[in-house]
């Protein structure tokens, strides 16, 4: 039995090293919602992935360890006070902090202690999944497996339909040309109003491999492949869906 997710909506956060606090974008949707749980995607320390939206690094494991945030629910408590970002990575196996409650964003804040010898501004990525992220039985029966070249930016519908491949319950890549790093986006939007945003390439590897532990799970997706797309950077892709 293993915990599948519902919903995904992203936040992207940057800083650099004159940034100290800020606070959690408002953001009308993420108050309405009680939100299950924050992933936090980074990079390896040597690892290097770049938001091609924003032009920006991605945080590293070291950013993670070094800031720190502050959560409050929608009565004033404490969820987490000064938490370490790096409890909620992406690679950990579990996360000490399952939330299932409603975020006063007003009062929910992040610092960072940035190495000041850094150069440039950086991207923090977090994640927040909601709904009823549920534990159940996932076991794919088939998979497909399709080709995105670098530098690629387009609709999910140049690779793959919706009559070929349904209710995808995970997804993995491996990188082409034998190269140990994959950096691209997809972000999957449902007919039925559902969208997975911006999902980094981090959610779906262990270090410097595709993901293979069942930590990134789906309850079967159903994408709208006219709507849904995939920002690929510099290295090619090979994608694969499992449903």
């Amino acid at each position: 039995m293993v915990s599948v997710i519902n919903n995904i909506e992203v936040v992207k956060i940057p800083f650099d090293k004159s940034t100290k606090i800020v606070y959690l974008p408002f953001n009308s949707n993420l108050q309405q919602r009680k939100i299950h749980k924050i992933i936090v995607a980074a990079t390896e320390v040597n690892q290097v992935i770049t938001d091609t939206y924003a032009a920006l690094k991605v945080a590293n494991v070291v950013d993670l360890k070094n800031s720190f945030i502050t959560l409050k629910n929608e009565r004033k408590e404490h969820i987490a006070k000064d938490v370490s970002l790096s409890e909620f990575f992406s690679n950990r196996l579990h996360t000490n902090y399952i939330i299932d409650q409603y975020l006063d964003t007003d009062n929910s804040f992040i610092t960072f202690n940035i190495d000041p010898e850094q150069e440039g501004a950086k991207e923090l990525l977090l994640y927040f999944l909601y709904g009823e992220n549920h534990t159940t039985l996932v076991e794919p029966e088939k998979a497909r497996t399709f080709f995105v070249p670098a530098g690629f930016n387009g609709k999910l519908s140049a690779f793959i339909h919706s009559n070929e491949v349904g209710n995808i319950k995970k997804i993995t890549y491996t990188p082409g040309d034998f190269v140990n790093e994959a950096s691209f986006f997809i972000q999957i939007c449902e007919q039925d109003g559902r969208t997975f945003e911006y999902m980094s390439s981090l959610l779906f590897n262990d270090g410097d491999q595709p993901r293979k532990k069942d930590t990134f799970l789906f309850d079967g997706l159903y994408p709208d492949y006219d709507n849904s797309f995939i920002v690929n950077w510099d290295k090619d892709v090979y994608i694969t869906f499992y449903y």
